[in-house]
C-alpha cells in the first residue's frame, strides 16, 4: 500500500542553520508544515554546500540526503545528481509527493519522479527569478510547474501557472500566534531582518534612517553589508547573523518591523516575504513597500519604495495615537482564519482530489 504524502525540500535542523549560513525563513516555513502533520514523510537534499559534519540521516523526523563538501564544482554537480536518484528512488512509494520549490539541489529528482516514474507530483512554489538563457534552470521553470499535477503559489500576483493551483501565502500555526499588548513609546524602534540585499530593500532602510536620527533602526540577517554605509550614525546598529532563539529576543526590543522589497526586481513578483506573516504572529506594526493583494484582509502600512516618502510615514505612525495604531499591532484573527497549518491540509487535499 501507498503511503500517502511525502514531501522534499532542503531544509536543515535549525541547531545548524547559523554555522552553514542557511536562510532561516524557508527552514521556519517548511518545518512549520512538517511539524504540523502536513505530511506522512519528509526527505532533505542537503546542497554539498550546506553539509555539516552533524548532520544525521534521519532528525527531527526528516531523512536527508546530504555528502560532504567540496571544493570542485564538478564534484559538488555529480554529488547532487546522485543524492537526487536516491531520494526519487526512495520516494516512488508515495501517492503525492510534494516540491518545495524546484531548485539547482532538487530539479533531477523532479525530472525523475515526474517523467520518468510518472509520479503525482506537487509543487509549493515560493520564489523565482525570471531568466532568457537557456543554461539556467530558471528559464525551465515556468514549463516544469506546467506540468506539475498542482501547485500552491505563495504569491497571486506570479505570472507563472498551472492548470491545478491555489494561492495561499504562507504559514503560520495556531501555536505560534501570539497576544502581546500594545503600548505606544514615545520613540519607536525599527527591525529590518532576513536576507539583505538590494531586492530585499537593505540600501532603502539604512537611507531611511540616516534621515531620522531621532529612530533606532536594527539590521539582523544573512548577506553581506558594508559597515561603511551608516559610520557615524549611532541610531543604525547591525548585529549580523543571529541564532534563531537570539533572533526571537529581539521582538521584545522592536515595534515596528519592515518589509521593504524593491518593486522593480522581478523576483519580487514571484515572492511572497514570509517575514511579514511572522512579525503579524509577534504582533508587531509592519511597513511594506509593496501592497499584498494576498493580506486585503491585514492591517498594516503601505509606502512607497521611497526613502523621503518612508521617513514622513515613520514621523505619521509615531504621532499616531494609541487607539489608532492598535488594530495595526493585532492581526490575530486574520492570521488564524487564512494562514493556520488547517488551511494548508484543506488545499493540499483539494489539490490532490482534482483530476488534471
Amino acid at each position: 500500500m501507498q503511503l500517502s504524502r511525502l514531501f522534499i525540500c532542503s531544509v536543515l535542523p535549525n541547531s545548524l542553520i547559523k554555522q552553514v549560513k542557511s536562510p532561516q525563513a524557508s527552514n521556519n516555513f517548511c518545518f512549520d508544515l512538517i511539524n504540523n502533520d502536513c505530511f506522512n514523510e519528509v526527505f532533505s537534499i542537503v546542497p554539498p554546500s550546506y553539509f555539516h559534519d552533524e548532520l544525521k540521516k534521519t532528525y527531527d523526523n526528516v531523512k536527508y540526503f546530504s555528502y560532504r563538501r567540496s571544493s570542485s564544482r564538478i564534484f559538488g554537480f555529480v554529488v547532487v545528481f546522485f543524492l537526487n536518484i536516491k531520494c526519487a528512488i526512495n520516494a516512488r512509494k508515495y501517492k503525492n509527493i510534494w516540491f518545495y520549490n524546484i531548485l539547482n539541489s532538487n530539479f533531477f529528482c523532479y525530472i525523475l519522479l515526474r517523467f520518468f516514474f510518472r509520479k503525482k507530483v506537487y509543487v509549493i512554489f515560493a520564489d523565482y527569478t525570471p531568466s532568457t538563457s537557456l543554461f539556467t534552470l530558471n528559464y525551465y521553470i515556468p514549463f516544469l510547474l506546467k506540468k506539475a499535477c498542482g501547485m500552491v503559489s505563495l504569491s497571486s500576483r506570479t505570472l507563472l501557472n498551472n492548470k491545478n493551483i491555489q494561492y495561499l501565502a504562507g504559514i503560520l500555526p495556531l501555536s505560534k500566534i501570539t497576544n502581546r499588548h500594545f503600548e505606544k513609546k514615545e520613540r519607536f524602534t525599527f527591525l529590518f531582518s532576513g536576507v539583505l540585499g538590494d531586492h530585499t530593500g537593505l540600501k532603502l532602510a539604512i537611507e531611511t534612517f540616516k534621515l531620522l536620527p531621532e529612530f533606532t533602526l536594527i539590521i539582523s540577517g544573512i548577506g553581506s553589508i558594508d559597515d561603511a554605509q551608516f559610520l557615524g550614525y549611532k541610531n543604525i546598529k547591525y548585529l549580523g547573523y543571529l541564532l534563531y532563539s537570539d533572533y526571537l529576543k529581539l521582538y521584545d526590543k522592536v515595534d515596528v518591523c519592515l518589509s521593504l522589497r524593491d518593486p522593480n526586481y522581478a523576483e519580487n513578483a514571484n515572492n511572497f516575504p514570509s517575514k511579514i506573516v511572522e512579525y503579524f504572529s509577534q504582533n508587531k506594526i509592519v511597513i511594506s513597500t509593496i501592497d499584498y493583494p494576498e493580506l486585503r484582509n491585514f492591517n498594516y502600512f503601505k509606502c512607497e519604495y521611497n526613502a523621503h516618502l518612508l521617513s514622513d510615514l515613520i514621523v505619521v505612525i509615531q504621532n499616531m495615537s494609541e487607539h489608532e495604531l492598535v488594530k495595526y499591532a493585532n492581526n490575530n484573527r486574520s492570521l488564524a482564519d487564512e494562514f493556520s497549518e488547517k488551511k494548508w491540509k484543506d488545499i493540499f487535499n483539494l489539490i490532490e482530489r482534482k483530476i488534471v
